[in-house]
């Protein structure tokens, strides 16, 4: 009976016809197949960690490589700071064009307290107006564009906002992106709003008739789309961005455009 126990427990027996009685011992591949399946399950969750999350899909488009939709319109203004000292696009904003969401003792964007170093750098901070400027994209051509169609009642451009601010301070200045905002399905009002709350810094374009999002093959928000300084669409991001990621898809869009333009000698 112990001898059954001990089997039963060890799964050992003598190999039968070894001449060197080596003890073959039935654990061995009971332990192979748990290696295995540790293996397994450590592969999936090293590739559940580094995918990319179906919230940031860099996403094929068929406007890739092709050249942008024009975007003109009524913008909303960002702060000034940032509009008149990388896009050139808008003026400084005037006494009728401020008020909305912002901080009476500071005259900041509500929300934009946490980015006080950031935009302290890049001069005094303006404010959202509820009324709009014209603006058409065309007077940034030569720059780098990052177009974001966006909404104030979607919960992922909320969360991409911070996002999207970094980054446009990461990279403003010469050699560096523009960022324009195209509201989707969204009011001025709301957009202003929006803005206040956010910390927006760049022009956010009016899209009442959905014009440009349907240039664009956009159907819901977000979407973000890299525009190279020849006006061509490099990239598209289809869901909620974030710095690493940007930051990501805009070096890719440096080397392959700086390819491109030694290859021909001109963009």
């Amino acid at each position: 009976m112990p001898e059954a126990l001990k089997a039963g427990c060890d799964l050992v027996q003598m190999a039968e016809g070894s001449p060197s009685g080596y003890r073959v011992s039935k654990r061995k591949p009971v332990r192979i197949v748990s290696v295995v399946a540790l293996a397994v399950v450590i592969g999936l969750v090293v590739l559940l960690a580094t995918r990319v999350p179906p919230s940031q899909t860099v996403a094929d488009t068929p406007l890739l490589g092709q050249r942008a939709p024009s975007i003109q319109g009524t913008a909303i203004e960002g702060t000034t700071s940032y509009s008149n000292g990388i896009g050139g696009t808008l003026g400084p904003a005037s006494a009728s064009h401020r008020g909305a969401g912002v901080d009476s003792s500071s005259g900041t964007p509500a929300g934009q307290a946490g980015q006080a170093g950031q935009a302290g750098q890049a001069g005094q901070a303006g404010q959202a107006g509820q009324a709009g400027r014209p603006f058409s994209m065309s007077t940034l051509h030569g720059r780098w564009i990052l177009v974001n169609f966006f909404a104030s009642w979607c919960p992922p451009c909320q969360q991409e906002a911070s996002q999207l601010l970094t980054f446009a301070m990461e990279h403003r200045g010469p050699g560096g992106v523009s960022v324009v905002g195209v509201a989707f399905d969204d009011p001025a009002n709301s957009v202003a709003r929006f803005m206040g709350e956010t910390g927006a810094i760049w022009p956010e374009v009016l899209d009442p008739t959905g014009r440009i999002a349907v240039a664009y093959g956009v159907t819901g928000p977000p979407e973000t789309f890299l525009v190279d300084p020849a006006g061509r669409i490099v990239e598209h991001v289809d869901g909620a961005v974030t710095v690493s990621l940007l930051n990501s898809v805009f070096s890719r869009a440096q080397r392959d455009f700086q390819r491109a333009t030694a290859s021909v000698g001109r963009p």
